[in-house]
């Protein structure tokens, strides 16, 4: 039967849909449950093992973990390796070889001496601060560090490998003779294992760490019995190992026996005696073990092995010892019983608890994003996702593999009573870890925790809880020693501190380099993951015992720690450094931040508990007195330092940390809710850019999420996998580094829902690639469970589960108009608020959901662009939408004004705002459409880019550059402005683009001979390809150029092709400036520079002095300049530095500083100028250089050298002096003795070098690291007000995270001057306050004689040979003549002419005033006319052109008066002004629609009324929405349903607007239930009747009517003309449609019966025969059972002619039956009866999986006493389809044969093209044999394949002699069929097949479904 499958498919379908409710077609909205995910969606799998080294244990190793110990499994072959940890296996800490253990905190660096009295450090680096010496501040610092100790070997430690599991396996086992391998780790279990084929045999191991049980389990079975030999050894790991550092302290004593089958390891590691003991108990069925002399387990010939390992220590988390106290022996027994308790629960048992205790935290949540398993394992996939060849729902399988990871790492590495997860979560690959694998707390520590509220796993927070707890009193102990604030038995919570690095041990010291290791708001920002455990569950009497207390004591610190900011009287925290780049300053943002945060926290929490009243007000007042915290910069950014002013002007560009953004993520500072923050913000983020660390990547998908831009968090994800995550999915630094794997899994729960604002934001930033999904099991603030399915982006269900009770708010678009129903469908009220919220009152344990929420059909435009092109223009364009009549209307808002409709009924899609004068304020523009006079919602506003002054260069780190793809920074003084971008290997997609003004544009890059191709695109028109490939490296070279565009605006698009030329060795690309050209403007000629006063030579210590640049011609269009200062050699300098606007300010050393203005139009013109630096008394400063030039360069020597040094000459641009000398030997010293007060060491930093410990004289030794972005002649360590005189310093090179070199650059040394310069302090001061007088006010003859004396003055002020006695004259005259200058009498006003005022930018309540410029005014004042009695009253004096007024009334008129007033005090009058405010624009809501009601209900009609509603102007109409969809609008107070169904429950709400499109909020919710009339139905439903018609109508368009059974043929026409016609008539009745439509659905079951078929014939008395005589009418059957005694008749007679009438009439008496109705389960009981129990083997485990499951749902059914028929119906027909859908697992030994003995062919002998299409055919070949899912047919269609290729193999000529048929086809002695197959009649045959076993399946199908075939009796 060719169709049968189909048409009883077809059948199904429809029979389905007769037995569900009509409900499916209301107008409700219904929703799906979520799938059940196949548990091979969330397991990573490898085909080979992991490489037994440390590189194979970081990228290929899967991992177990139960909190306490770690698991790495490798899978080996020949022999198995487990790596194994225990979290308190630690080096470090209290030691009988460290009696005087101090946590790291150095006792003597808490004071210094000031003038000979000691002083506390924080306080001396504060006061510093305070009088302007930063100098000595920054060398203070360097005293806030902790002991040194990168070796481990002074109390910080490490975290230890504890070593290894091995099994030796004794079968001559071989990975390359093996087959079928597969190494798995399945997240749905926590179960990892190994599985391969050897000799016939399937070898299986399986591992797992309980943590109910704390100990690791190993099972290992083979198919057959006594395979099993192999040696079992545990090996401590007391290696250095093959990580990046060096580790001194991981050496180790033990034992290792071996007795009963139990391993046990017992010893002591050396560095602090820590005790650890360790037992591996070996258990077999079958076979038999031996303990061996070595320690070792032998095990041989056993049937099934299990291995049961625990470790333990002596370590307690008990300051300050931290030891437990036990002795060997009780560590022993400790273990011991663990071990023993164990094997008596047995492999199941421990199994069995295990997934219990695991899957009781992992299910909770999950995700689906419309993923499928992947057909490639785990690597491949990764490397298909990377390369873009994935399918997109094998894409979406990899994002909810990495999300559902991050929640496996999680449990695995922290569980209650446990330490918390380190750096690399509880694993390691050996004893020498990056970074020690400690406790991070600037950013590492924070992000392992992020994902552990938000996606359900609540307790796995509290081992960092309580590490946390445990840091308080050590951390008392650093307070007092760094900050002078102690605790004491009367105030023992005083404050505690820690800084970046922790360890186990109460190590809370600083680190040892300031620069990284100070930061003592890590604690603020660790205690915001404490505070969220409260947040998350409510668990009141838990805050109030365990978290406010140390949310107080923090408080409490930071009361005393914070200082009055010198500048603002602002409380800042100082020294603050921002991780881990940029200065050290007084406050910064990372600090403020975190420390509003804690307050903010710790006075909630107070209030909470009711404790500390007064303390809240101190608290609170602290708070709002905290200096910033979020400050504005220039470039509209975040400011990362207050002090910053453009992007770039301080810090590292696109540095790691992004730690000034803490606000916004997680913390609550910035959020949709301040949208001028945010904007900021954004800035900031993308000046970071999105190339990083992973964890960095994993912090930025987070904070991307918070702004609600998901696509971009989306783009984040996708550089993760790129370039953050291994092969075994950990997440890379680079090294492996656990915390990006976190970070990614809390992003992606906060791309799905954010709880940080008081609200529950449902899909809160859904990307683009995610538009259809599901989720559930996300946990909100308040303890709300989150369940959410969406469908093209837009939802279609929410549930809130309540486990606190109380108000849930949740905001979604639309959800105001959505219907709640909790867990029994009662309907729930709810209260609309702003902003796209609703609040409900909830029970504890109830689940409510949400449906019925309406979508926006009418789409804002998008892509909305501005960008100002004048001073007073503003050119916006944005995409089309489509529609019927589209216009637009163009909105404007300046700063938090009016929103002004500024464009209306705009036909194109650009608009030119004319009356946008800058001087207004911050513009901000969104646009709306009206389609068919409907008008969209506003699109998100956008800022007006500025275009203007941009002739000459933009470098690639402007903001106004944009970049799309994973753009590297890279810093280096030789370029433009020292960056460039890069992309080391492009994918062809990444893109640099720049919108600008002008007639031409140039692109500047770095060729070399690594370098690839851009394509050029202007104005979206491709300019073909340019190439940056050159031999060698050449910076700032133009590779296009454009002069000839029209002048206007133009865009330009770089796309990397990730294409070269063959002379390249890659595609890297770079860029780093575009230079705009505008040829119908002057261009710069000339720049002279000068001081503002004329001095050139400076006296007074830290004085500042006005640079000027004058630039020729005068109308030149871009008269911008740059500002530099360097030495007098053009090097950089610490003498002075200079802003942007030319302000140069000096220190208080002498010498010559070079300031240089260059101009931005041009960068090869400039000027420069000499500024001396001569301070009487003053600190000279004298260069050391590192080498000298004598004949050829040789390392100084005034240096001592011990060790390998090389001076580098081959970058004299780069470095200072053309030299740096070099070491990459560790130990390698420099000792330098000099004379002076001070001294500074200047290096080349880098990523890949490493460190040097400094000291003085002696003294003790600090770290400095010269990690860095390869940044030249920086400042590495300065040692300032030392004693006048000699003094040695010496440099140490130290490896540092495996790095090992270091160099020298040069010593700067601070010496008393021997000639001081003569005091010019008071002539320098007359010059400055007389330097701003102009000859025009005063008097002719005064002024004359000043003007001498002035320029007299400068003439001395510059002379270095003036005397002292010059000097002295000059300031006497100078001030002599000033004071009797006389100013000109000034008695009349100034002329106005025909200046004039206008007013720009009216709103409601404000207007701007400007004016003319008047010459000679000194200012202009503003007067408001009293309109009643003309009385003038002053608002405002102002220097500008412009004022703004403020508080006026709406639609008012204002007259104003604006006067020039001259230096006499005369004011000269504008003409006035008029001017009438504009209305207020209409924002006021309608009243809420209250009593609606039902005036009529029938039950296809109701007629709803309601009460009139009020606004403030007037209601304009009501909109009616039913079930979440709006039915339509009217002016009146009712409205008419329709269409209302029998039975269906309809939930109506009515919303006002008034004419400015304002609506109501809320609206009473009325239900209405159409079978609550009286009245009958009286419309029949034909739903399902047209849908039989339409399908019959294509069975006829196909032709599929051919050679059916005539009879059958008409009776389908006629039904078909029966079906028509009822469908026609509008009377018919439900029992007419019911006939027609059964009676169709039998003819079309009977088209696939042929003429003249008997066999057809004895397929229908087979149907019948299986029928049960109990269901139908005793009439009909009596009347079936003549026409079968018929056929059966005719079957017997061979002679039979009438084979067709006798199928007709038996067909007919067959279609005729008539079924006894009755609603029971009886069918389903029988269903169950005959398909339960059957022998499944023989099938597909999916098929198998989703019978079994339907199986059991219909036991579920059968056993509910208040199932439903339609539950019922449903349920059988689900199983019938499950059994239908069985799959036979195919045959495929015939398949594996003929691909064995392929691959062992004598390649030599056939030619190579018929070997290669052999290859190709024998990869496909495997490919269907690795698939378990595969067909018989596929598998069929493979061997016929594989053997006809093989048939076509084409001998080498010579080779001839025999035939290609000699081949391993012909080799074969199976007697099966064409196929391979077995002629077995038994066999059951495959899908898609026809047996009389598929026929009996058929007809049980048949009987069961009868009730809806069949007409009612």
């Amino acid at each position: 039967m060719i169709k049968k499958k189909k048409i009883i498919s077809v059948m199904l379908v429809v029979t389905m849909l007769l037995s569900i409710d009509r409900a499916i077609f209301a107008l409700e909205n219904k929703v799906e449950d979520s799938k059940t995910i196949n548990n091979k969606d969330l397991r990573l799998w490898y085909e080979s093992p992991a490489e037994d080294s440390y590189n194979g244990w970081e990228k290929w190793s899967l991992p177990l973990g139960n909190g306490y110990m770690g698991a790495s499994v490798f899978g080996g072959v020949e022999y198995e390796r487990i790596q194994l940890t225990e979290k308190t296996f630690w080096s470090g800490g209290p030691s009988p070889s460290r009696p005087n253990y101090n946590g790291g905190n150095i006792v003597t660096n808490a004071k210094v001496k000031v003038n000979g009295v000691d002083v506390p450090i924080m306080k001396a680096i504060q006061d510093a601060f305070a009088r302007g010496d930063t100098a000595t501040a920054n060398s203070l610092c360097n005293k806030l560090t902790g002991v040194s100790d990168d070796a481990g070997t002074k109390g910080y430690g490490y975290f230890l490998s504890y070593g290894n599991m091995y099994l030796d396996f004794k079968n001559g086992v071989k990975t390359n003779n093996i087959q079928h391998y597969v190494r798995d780790l399945d997240l749905n279990t926590a179960i990892s294992s190994v599985k391969y084929d050897y000799n016939n045999v399937n070898y299986t191991r399986e591992y797992f760490i309980s943590y109910p049980d704390n100990v690791m389990v190993t099972k290992l079975s083979a198919s057959e019995n006594k395979k099993l030999s192999f040696d079992v050894r545990v090996e401590p790991d007391n290696t250095g190992g093959g990580g990046p550092n060096t580790n001194n302290g991981y050496s180790r004593r033990f034992t290792r026996t071996s007795k009963d089958g139990v391993i046990t390891i017992a010893g002591e590691l050396n560095d602090n005696e820590m005790k650890f003991n360790s037992q591996t108990k070996v258990i077999n069925t079958g076979g038999i073990i031996t303990d061996l002399a070595d320690g070792k387990v032998n095990v041989t010939n056993a049937d099934e092995v299990i291995i049961i390992t625990s470790i333990a220590t002596d370590y307690k988390n008990d300051y300050p010892n931290y030891r437990t106290g036990e002795t060997d022996a009780e560590v022993a027994n400790k273990v011991s019983k663990r071990v023993t308790d164990a094997a008596k629960k047995g492999y199941e048992g421990l199994k069995e608890s295990h997934l219990a205790d695991y899957q009781s935290i992992f299910s909770r949540l999950n995700l689906d994003l419309g993923q499928t398993a992947s057909t490639v394992s785990t690597d491949k996939l990764l490397a298909k996702y990377n390369n873009g060849t994935a399918p997109k729902s094998e894409e979406r399988a990899l994002e909810v593999m990495l999300f559902q990871y991050g929640r496996y790492l999680s449990i695995a590495s922290s569980r209650e009573g446990s330490l918390p997860s380190n750096l690399q979560g509880i694993w390691v690959g050996g004893n020498n870890s990056p970074w020690h694998s400690d406790y991070h707390m600037n950013v590492n520590l924070q992000m392992n925790y992020w994902p552990s509220y938000s996606t359900n796993m609540t307790e796995t927070a509290l081992p960092l809880i309580e590490y946390i707890d445990s840091l308080r009193e050590p951390g008392r102990v650093t307070a007092e020693i760094y900050a002078n604030i102690k605790s004491t038995d009367e105030n023992k919570e005083n404050g505690f501190m820690a800084h970046t690095q922790n360890t186990p041990f109460g190590w809370t010291c600083p680190g040892w380099n300031f620069d990284w290791g100070w930061s003592p708001a890590a604690v603020p920002w660790i205690l915001q993951n404490v505070w969220e455990y409260y947040e998350y569950t409510g668990d009141l009497e838990f805050m109030r015992t365990k978290i406010y207390p140390m949310l107080k004591e923090e408080a409490v610190l930071y009361e005393q720690m914070l200082i009055e900011d010198p500048e603002t009287g602002k409380l800042v925290c100082s020294p603050a450094y921002s991780p881990e780049h940029g200065p050290r300053t007084n406050g910064n943002t990372y600090e403020q931040s975190l420390i509003w945060q804690m307050y903010e926290d710790v006075i909630t929490a107070a209030k909470l508990v009711g404790e500390d009243s007064e303390k809240i007000l101190k608290w609170e007042n602290i708070k709002n007195n905290l200096k910033g915290p979020i400050e504005i910069g220039d470039n509209g950014q975040i400011k990362e330092w207050y002090e910053e002013t453009t992007l770039g002007s301080m810090g590292q560009r696109g540095h790691r940390h992004m730690s000034h953004l803490l606000g916004l993520f997680p913390g609550d500072l910035i959020s949709l809710e301040t949208p001028e923050l945010l904007k900021s913000a954004i800035i900031s983020l993308n000046d970071r850019g999105d190339q990083s660390t992973g964890w960095a990547m994993g912090q930025k998908i987070n904070t991307w999420g918070r702004t609600g831009d998901g696509n971009r968090a989306y783009k984040l994800i996708r550089t993760l996998f790129k370039s953050g995550i291994l092969t075994n999915l950990w997440d890379t630094h680079s090294p492996y580094q656990i915390d990006g794997n976190f970070g990614m899994t809390s992003g992606v729960a906060e791309m799905l829902m954010q709880s940080n604002l008081g609200y529950i934001n449902l899909m809160a930033a859904m990307p683009d690639a995610w538009k259809d999904g599901s989720v559930s099991g996300l946990l909100a603030r308040g303890n709300f469970e989150v369940g959410m399915e969406w469908s093209d982006k837009q939802a279609t269900k929410f549930t809130i589960t309540s486990n606190n009770g109380g108000e849930c708010i949740a905001k979604y678009e639309n959800i105001g108009l959505s219907v709640i129903r909790d867990s029994k469908g009662n309907l729930v009220n709810y209260t609309v608020l702003e902003d796209e919220k609703i609040s409900f009152d909830t029970v504890k344990g109830e689940t409510y959901t949400i449906t019925n929420i309406p979508t926006s059909k009418l789409e804002a435009p998008n892509k909305l662009k501005a960008y100002r092109i004048g001073d007073s223009i503003v050119d916006l364009e944005w995409n089309a939408v489509e529609g019927k009549d589209v216009t637009y209307n163009v909105y404007r808002q300046i700063d938090n004004g009016d929103l002004v409709l500024v464009g209306k009924n705009v036909s194109t899609t650009t608009f030119e705002d004319k009356n946008s004068q800058d001087i207004l304020g911050t513009f901000k523009y969104s646009i709306s459409a009206t389609i068919d006079g409907n008008e969209t919602k506003l699109s998100d506003f956008v800022y007006v880019k500025d275009l203007r002054n941009m002739e000459g260069y933009i470098d690639d780190s402007d903001p106004r550059v944009t970049y799309v793809g994973n753009w590297g920074n890279w810093s280096e003084a030789v370029n433009h402005e020292g960056t460039v971008k890069f992309l080391d290997n492009p994918t062809g997609t990444e893109t640099a683009e720049l919108t600008f003004l002008g007639t031409g544009i140039e692109v500047l890059v770095v060729t070399n001979y690594d370098r690839g191709k851009y394509e050029v695109f202007i104005d979206g028109v491709s300019k073909g390809e340019v190439d940056t490939y050159s031999p060698s490296t050449v910076r700032k070279k133009i590779i296009y150029s454009n002069y000839d565009l029209p002048k206007g605006r133009h865009t330009i698009k770089l796309r990397a092709t990730a294409t070269k030329n063959n002379s390249a060795s890659r595609a890297k690309v770079e860029l780093d400036a575009f230079k705009v050209i505008d040829n119908t403007a002057p261009v710069v000629t000339n720049i002279d520079v000068f001081s503002n006063s004329g001095i050139y030579t400076l006296s007074k210590a830290n004085s500042k002095l006005q640079m000027i640049a004058n630039v020729s011609p005068v109308d030149a269009k871009n008269k911008e300049v740059s500002w530099k200062v360097t030495d007098a050699s053009g090097n950089t300098t610490n003498l002075a530095s200079i802003n942007e606007k030319g302000l140069l300010t000096i220190n208080s050393s002498n010498g010559t500083v070079k300031v240089t203005a260059t101009s931005k139009e041009n960068i090869e013109i400039s000027k420069s100028i000499d500024v001396k630096i001569s301070i009487p008394n003053s600190i000279k400063e004298v260069i050391s250089e590192d080498a000298i030039n004598n004949n050829g360069w040789i390392k100084n020597t005034a240096f001592t050298w011990e060790g390998n040094w090389s001076t580098w000459t081959g970058e004299p641009t780069k470095h200072h002096g053309s030299t740096k000398t070099e070491s990459s030997t560790i130990g390698a010293n420099i000792e330098y003795t000099f004379n002076g007060t001070g001294i500074e060491v200047y290096v080349h930093k880098h990523t890949n070098f490493s460190s040097f410990d400094i000291s003085i004289d002696g003294g003790v030794a600090t770290n400095y690291s010269l990690e860095g972005n390869n940044i030249a002649q920086t400042l590495l360590a300065s040692f300032k007000n030392l004693q006048n005189g000699s003094h040695t310093i010496k440099l140490i090179a130290k490896e540092r995270a495996g790095k090992n070199q270091v160099n020298i650059d040069y010593f700067k040394v601070f010496a008393t001057q021997e000639n001081s310069p003569l005091d010019k302090n008071d002539l320098q001061t007359s010059i400055e306050n007389n330097s701003n007088k102009v000859e025009k006010d005063y008097t002719e003859e005064t002024w004359r004689a000043f003007k001498e004396a002035y320029d007299n003055s400068i003439n001395i002020m510059n002379n270095d040979n003036s005397t002292d006695s010059d000097i002295k004259a000059a300031t006497k005259a100078l001030n002599d003549t000033a004071i009797a200058l006389i100013e000109k009498p000034l008695t009349t006003p100034l002329v106005i002419g025909d200046g004039k005022v206008e007013a720009i930018g009216i709103e409601s309540s404000t207007l701007m005033l400007s004016w003319t410029l008047i010459p000679d005014s000194v200012r202009y004042n503003i007067y408001k006319v009293d309109n009643v009695t003309g009385r003038e009253s002053l608002l405002n004096s102002t220097t500008n052109l412009y004022y703004r007024v403020d508080n006026l009334l709406p639609k008012t008129e204002y007259e104003f008066k604006v006067k020039a007033v001259n230096k006499n005090n005369i004011e000269a009058l504008f003409p006035c002004i008029k001017i009438t405010t504009n209305d207020v624009l209409d924002k006021e809501r309608p009243n809420d629609v209250n009593n609606l009601k039902v005036n009529k209900n029938t039950i296809s009609t109701a007629i709803i009324s309601w009460d009139e509603a009020t606004d403030n102007i007037g209601v304009k109409g009501y909109k009616v929405y039913v079930n979440g969809v709006i039915l339509g609008t009217t002016t009146n107070t009712n409205y008419e349903l329709t269409e209302l169904e029998y039975g269906k429950s309809y939930v109506v709400k009515i919303i006002a607007f008034d004419e400015a499109g304002n609506t109501s909020l809320n609206s009473d919710m009325l239900e209405i239930k159409a079978d609550e009339s009286e009245e009958a139905p009286s419309e029949i439903d034909k739903k399902v009747l047209r849908a039989v018609v339409d399908y019959a109508e294509d069975i006829k368009e196909n032709g599929e009517l051919e050679n059916v059974v005539p009879a059958v043929v008409n009776e389908f026409y006629e039904a078909l003309e029966n079906a028509k016609t009822i469908l026609a008539d509008k009377n018919a009745t439900e029992s007419q449609v019911d006939v027609v439509t059964k009676r169709f659905i039998n003819v079309i079951h009977m088209l696939d019966f042929k003429k003249d078929d008997k066999a057809e014939l004895k397929k229908l008395i087979e149907v019948i025969n299986v029928l049960d005589e109990r269901q139908y009418t005793a009439l009909t059957w009596e009347k079936l059972q003549t026409e079968l005694e018929k056929a059966n008749t005719i079957i017997a007679d061979e002679n039979a002619i009438e084979v067709e009438k006798v199928y007709e009439d038996l067909y007919k008496a067959f279609s005729n039956l008539e079924i006894e109705v009755y609603a029971d389960k009886s069918k389903l009981q029988q269903l169950l009866s005959e398909l339960e129990g059957k022998d499944t083997s023989k099938y597909t485990s999916g098929s198998v999986n989703k019978f079994n499951l339907d199986l059991v749902n219909v036991k579920s059914v059968l056993n509910n006493r208040d199932a439903t028929q339609e539950q019922i119906n449903e349920a059988y027909n689900n199983l019938i389809v499950a059994y239908l859908n069985l799959r036979l697992i195919p045959d495929k030994v015939k398949l594996e044969e003929l691909i064995n003995k392929a691959r062992v062919l004598d390649e030599s002998k056939y030619t190579t093209e018929s070997i290669n299409r052999l290859n190709l055919q024998i990869s496909n070949s495997k490919a269907v044999l690795s698939n378990e899912e595969v067909t018989q047919k596929e598998v069929d269609e493979a061997e016929k394949e594989l053997e006809l290729t093989l048939a076509n193999l084409e001998l080498v000529k010579g080779n001839d002699s025999g035939s290609a048929i000699d081949s391993p086809v012909n080799n074969s002695n199976d007697k099966s069929d064409i196929n391979g197959k077995n002629n077995n009649s038994n066999e059951l045959p495959n899908t898609g097949e026809v047996s009389a076993a598929l026929i009996g399946v058929y007809g049980t199908i048949i009987l069961l479904v009868g009730v809806y075939i069949f007409k009612k009796k």
